[in-house]
């Protein structure tokens, strides 16, 4: 969990162009599908409305 913790400071770091928004969202939105099946030990076969 310590590595995404890192991925997530690290995206949160990040500045990003307004061009750019919609990856920027994709990519918080994919961190935290990860982070979330591997909470629930199910990685790639959770289902994030279950979790939301």
């Amino acid at each position: 969990m310590q590595h995404i913790d890192a991925i997530e400071r690290e995206a949160l770091s990040l500045e990003v162009p307004d061009a750019l928004s919609s990856e920027y969202y994709m990519l918080r939105t994919n961190i935290h599908y990860v982070r979330t099946c591997l909470e629930h030990g199910e990685a790639y076969k959770c289902d994030l409305k279950a979790s939301a």
